[in-house]
């Protein structure tokens, strides 16, 4: 008997931003815990890290945090541009990111 077997995509959902609020001492704070900068490559419109936290951080807002801390323990990286597009929810003018190679050229790329 021959078996079949499709390979399919599967979406580790503990691996998305998520957030919370946290009270103390009469205040509330909103954390987002980011486990990787993630980005489907094919089609940056899908679901991606910075577009996730900027709905967390609304979200948050309208619980009425008084801070936020952004939580980046553990992120393993991941996309750049999307690291970029992030920084820009909370920097609003000049360089985020500096890339310079190490072959020792001065080549230097800034966002």
């Amino acid at each position: 008997q021959v078996v079949k077997i499709m390979r399919d995509l599967v979406e580790m959902e503990e691996s998305y931003a998520k957030s919370a609020t946290v009270k103390k001492e009469n205040h509330t704070y909103g954390v987002i815990n980011l486990p990787k900068f993630y980005v489907d490559f094919k089609d940056y419109s899908n679901r991606n890290a910075a577009s996730d936290v900027a709905k967390e951080i609304e979200r948050l807002k309208q619980a009425g945090i008084e801070g936020l801390v952004l939580d980046l323990r553990d992120n393993g990286g991941g996309s750049l541009r999307t690291v970029v597009e992030m920084a820009g929810l909370f920097i609003k003018d000049g360089p985020v990111v500096q890339v310079k190679s190490s072959g020792g050229t001065e080549e230097k790329v800034v966002h």
